[in-house]
């Protein structure tokens, strides 16, 4: 038997024994189809054209459909801050081992208009001398909860993704007017390839997270709104030059 046609025969095969234990007429006409066809293959008859497109189109279409939905945005901000720090872990360990140097790091197809960079630190230098990334200044004085040796900071702009959190039921009667900003921590140590990284919580100690929101203008008053990662929102007053301040890690955005 020609090598084409043991293929043909094999995916006949796989489409037929695909089946549950509960009885299904159209899965059993589906089936009688498949055998009929192994049968005039093995025959060595040519399957008609037509006869192909009625046995697997559906079976493709399903396929497509699935890896269709497989590509779409996600609609969970957590989700997105995972699929990011996934990211920065990864190019973290393959590329960018040096301590307080900001890299940036490519981004499935699914977070399209969304940025983001990241720098590894030691957390005694973080907490003696602070750090600026992105648009955050994170001020000296700073306190990783649990204690790490090391950080992972990664802040990144969600660009169109930000209305996400326009369904935050705590921003309601307010307006999302900027992108929305995240700046999260992860403990740096190398982990087990399969396994996602570990958020860390951090405590300041006198000053707070500087969030530079300073190129949105806005005629109308402005607010700012902290994200904050047990869940909760804080609506703050801006400086007078557009910054937005908060005592934690989390996702920030401006809002009327």
């Amino acid at each position: 038997m020609a090598e084409d046609v043991r293929d043909l025969v094999d995916l006949a095969r796989r489409q037929c024994w695909r089946s549950t234990s509960a009885p299904d007429p159209a899965k059993d006409t589906h089936r009688s189809e498949v055998l009929k066809l192994i049968r005039e293959i093995k025959m060595e008859i040519v399957p008609d054209r037509a006869c192909f497109t009625a046995i697997f189109e559906p079976e493709i279409q399903k396929e497509g459909a699935g890896r269709a939905r497989s590509q779409q945005a996600p609609q969970d901000p957590l989700l997105v801050d995972r699929i990011v720090a996934d990211a920065a872990v990864r190019s973290y360990r393959t590329k960018h081992r040096k301590t307080a140097v900001t890299f940036g790091f490519s981004l499935p197809p699914t977070l399209s208009g969304v940025s983001a960079e990241a720098a590894r630190y030691r957390a005694g230098s973080l907490r003696r001398y602070g750090a600026t990334i992105g648009e955050f200044s994170v001020p000296p004085g700073i306190v990783a909860h649990p204690h790490v040796k090391r950080l992972l900071v990664v802040s990144q702009n969600l660009g169109n993704l930000s209305s996400l959190y326009s369904s935050h039921a705590n921003v309601a009667g307010f307006e999302i007017v900027s992108p929305v900003l995240g700046l999260l921590f992860y403990n740096a140590a190398v982990a087990p390839r399969n396994s996602s990284a570990k958020i860390i919580r951090i405590l300041v100690a006198e000053n707070p997270v500087r969030v530079n929101f300073s190129a949105n203008t806005m005629a109308r008053r402005s607010f700012c709104a902290g994200f904050e990662l047990d869940g909760n929102v804080r609506i703050t007053d801006r400086t007078a030059s557009g910054v937005c301040e908060d005592t934690g890690a989390g996702a920030f955005a401006v809002v009327c």
